[in-house]
């Protein structure tokens, strides 16, 4: 047990470092920053380091450990220099949140007890069906860097059919820590593997915690948020399946919540437009599935964009170009050039062509579309749009059980609405209180920023339920984690600030509690009891989680200035 912890909490920690370090040096040269602008910019120094590393160890293993390790020292560098313990009451709560929602995920899934490889583990038991071998894709192209380079990475999944974010960290993390094997078995092959994919999706703690102080919120009802988000069913299965899906969604919640900062005139203009871009492509360089979030990146974006002058909006448009040709034109080119074809999954998704094809996305594309009636287009839609927004029978899922837990887990898997628990229902109360609030014509600063970015998220999953080509595909594992997150968070946040507030202390545990029920005891747990081990670790977990929010502060990071901005979603009545 104690060698699976320091496989994931030392990389958790190194993150922790580079995010520190970013958000420390970003506050000092620039103090009239938001704490939540300079925790993404942080994110942002963490993404970078991990692209840079992997295109060094693309050249050289031996050089991209050592940029790993200089980046370690730089870090902890601006981090002495800009004396960023000075804000411990900030950083202790979340960085709290954040060990104690990962002690009580490895401890609900009992990692220590896997009678295979961790990531075969986590692939056979995850859910009560055996997944596909998506997880295993990023540290199997970190072998790939250090390998022969043979055409396939598994299977026959390419080299270029994943993006490389995940695997830069993974490779971030061997190069650093890997030299202590020797102290540690935790530090050793695919422990720290596995161990650094689990740390790589909780960095979604410091996107949603931003998101909340961008919004005006306290860091007490910031971190019981993040508590919320932790607890979803989706949540945990993204967590130790450890495909990038939470990993992009970190970067993708951050690019919406220094924009969110800045339509409400809370941040430069110029440098969260930038900063949002950044974000936004390193999240299309962890999963493509962020591609679908980024209608909402625009829209924010473009609100930025129309209140500025004509020279603040060229060093914007400059910002996004160069941004683009560092983060992600090298993978691009790297598709193309090293690991043809490189469109794979744009053709399986958005032409339905799902074998290796030769022909070019868009020949692809229009010759399904030409192959297509308008009625079997028109079906197909009406198909997806139903998956996504409507809560489906769950006869006939393909479990190897039929009990309920494998029927809930198969929900949380497949459903949008299921798979964000009790969030689906705080939705709808934040969508139908704000309808209610705009007849009556009251503001309410929150309430509309709520319920603007849900209808921001429920416009994005219904594009993506259009865009899809196949029936019924619209599934919760085929769009982004970034919706479902930011639903949950804002939803929940909102309920927090009201009147109904003591509503959170019966909604959070009950969450929690609906979880580890539907996750604790399946039938592929036979040889993997909830021993005294893992219900201590759990325990242990959910108490962090507690004295995290209880010693949160209880004022907000923003300046009554910024809290005074326009929300979101409203408009003042003439």
């Amino acid at each position: 047990m104690l060698a699976i912890l320091t496989a994931v909490m030392a990389p958790a920690a190194l993150f922790g470092v580079f995010v520190l370090a970013g958000a420390a040096f970003a506050k000092s040269l620039q103090p009239r920053v938001g704490a939540d602008g300079a925790v993404m910019m942080g994110l942002a120094w963490l993404g970078a380091a991990g692209l840079v590393t992997f295109w060094t160890s693309f050249i050289d293993l031996r050089l991209g450990s050592v940029v790993g390790v200089l980046g370690v020292i730089v870090s902890l560098g601006a981090i002495v220099w800009s004396r960023a313990w000075r804000r411990w009451r900030a950083i202790v709560p979340v960085g709290l949140v954040a060990v104690g929602s990962t002690l009580a995920t490895v401890g609900l899934f009992r990692l220590w007890m896997a009678p295979v490889g961790l990531f075969e583990f986590s692939r056979t038991r995850t859910v009560a069906w055996m997944l596909p071998v998506d997880n295993v894709l990023p540290s199997a192209l970190a072998d790939w860097l250090a390998g022969d380079r043979p055409q396939f990475l598994s299977g026959d999944w390419l080299p270029s059919d994943r993006p490389p974010l995940q695997t830069g960290l993974l490779l971030l993390a061997r190069g650093v820590l890997g030299p202590l094997a020797g102290i540690s078995r935790g530090f050793a092959g695919e422990e720290l593997a596995y161990g650094t994919s689990v740390a790589a999706q909780s960095l979604g703690v410091v996107s949603i915690v931003a998101l909340m102080w961008a919004l005006g919120y306290t860091t007490r009802i910031a971190v019981a948020t993040v508590a919320f988000v932790a607890a979803l069913p989706t949540t945990y299965i993204n967590m130790v399946y450890t495909w990038p899906k939470l990993l992009a969604a970190a970067f993708i919640v951050g690019a919406i919540a220094v924009l969110v900062a800045a339509v409400r005139r809370a941040e430069s203009q110029v440098t969260s437009v930038i900063l949002a871009a950044v974000l936004s492509l390193l999240a299309i360089a962890s999963h493509g599935g962020a591609v679908f979030v980024l209608p909402a990146v625009l829209t924010l974006a473009v609100i930025v964009f129309a209140r500025c002058n004509w020279a603040e909006r060229g060093r914007m448009t400059a910002g996004a170009i160069a941004a683009f040709a560092l983060i992600y034109a090298p993978w691009i080119a790297f598709q193309r050039i090293v690991a043809p074809p490189g469109d794979r999954l744009l053709k399986w998704h958005l032409a339905g062509v799902v074998e290796v094809d030769d022909r070019s996305f868009l020949r692809a594309l229009v010759d399904q579309y030409a192959a297509s009636s308008w009625m079997e287009l028109l079906q197909v839609r009406a198909s997806n749009l139903a998956t996504a927004l409507w809560p489906q029978s769950l006869e006939g899922a393909d479990v190897w059980r039929d009990g309920w837990q494998d029927r809930a887990q198969h929900a949380a898997f497949f459903n949008t609405a299921a798979a964000i628990g009790l969030g689906a229902a705080l939705v709808g109360g934040v969508l139908v209180t704000a309808l209610i609030s705009r007849i009556r014509h009251r503001r309410d600063d929150r309430l509309h920023d709520a319920a603007g970015l849900s209808l921001l998220m429920l416009a994005c999953i219904v594009l993506w339920s259009l865009v899809l080509f196949q029936p019924e595909a619209a599934i919760v594992h085929q769009g982004s984690q970034a919706w479902l997150m930011i639903l949950s968070a804002v939803a929940f946040g909102w309920v927090a600030f009201t009147r109904w507030r003591l509503a959170t202390w019966i909604i959070l545990p009950a969450q929690a509690l609906w979880t580890i029920v539907v996750f604790a005891d399946s039938a592929f747990y036979a040889d993997a009891p909830m021993s005294p081990a893992a219900v201590s670790t759990l325990c242990v977990g959910v108490a962090v989680v507690a004295t995290a929010i209880i010693t949160s502060p209880g004022r907000s990071v923003r300046s009554a200035a910024a809290r005074s901005g326009r929300p979101i979603g409203y408009t003042r009545s003439t």
